[in-house]
């Protein structure tokens, strides 16, 4: 069985490993910073976020120096967010969020 999860890894297409930090600031407050892995495929379109399993990206507009996005996420905590992400670098991005909650 490992051999078998060893061939399917290697079989698997090469992909770009993503380190996401984020931290929040809201009403004078900061939470301290909270970092993520995850990887991406090396032909996907898509921005390098990776949002939680609840939230999806949509209005994503690419520019010359990085991309505009909303993000909606349902549940508990349901949120409505807009976003500019900056390429800072092939392996480099800064992103800023607006988020919109009904509390």
């Amino acid at each position: 069985m490992i051999t078998s999860a060893v061939a399917n890894a290697a079989d698997a297409p090469p992909g770009v490993r993503w380190r996401q930090t984020q931290s929040m600031e809201m009403m004078g407050m900061s939470m301290p910073a909270r970092t993520t892995e995850f990887c991406q495929e090396a032909s996907s379109d898509s921005l390098p976020i990776k949002p939680d399993k609840n939230c999806t990206m949509h209005d994503v507009r690419r520019t010359t120096s990085g991309a505009t996005f909303k993000m909606s996420c349902t549940g508990k905590d349901a949120f409505e967010a807009d976003g500019e992400m900056s390429f800072l670098g092939p392996d480099h991005t800064r992103s800023t969020m607006r988020v919109r909650m009904d509390e």
